[in-house]
């Protein structure tokens, strides 16, 4: 994720690895004494994994594909 430069399978790892710490998290903390169907978890984790491939896809390629912006401002957004 702070890697220069990273290919699309490395960026796309990082943020499913990512997503997935956050659901272990948010499942050890969830509220126990009330339980969820499983498909709740799998539906939000399928969901947020997605958002985050897309997004950080999306505007990696929108980035390096931009020519409005001054070489300077890609390189930190980069």
């Amino acid at each position: 994720m702070l890697l220069p430069n990273p290919s699309w399978p490395t960026l796309l790892f990082w943020q499913w690895m990512n997503q997935s710490h956050n659901a272990c998290v948010n499942y050890a903390n969830r509220n126990a004494t009330q339980p969820q169907p499983l498909s709740t978890y799998v539906g939000a984790y399928a969901a947020a994994v997605s958002a985050a491939c897309s997004i950080s896809a999306g505007l990696t390629y929108f980035i390096k594909k931009s020519t409005s912006l001054p070489p300077t401002t890609q390189l930190i957004v980069q």
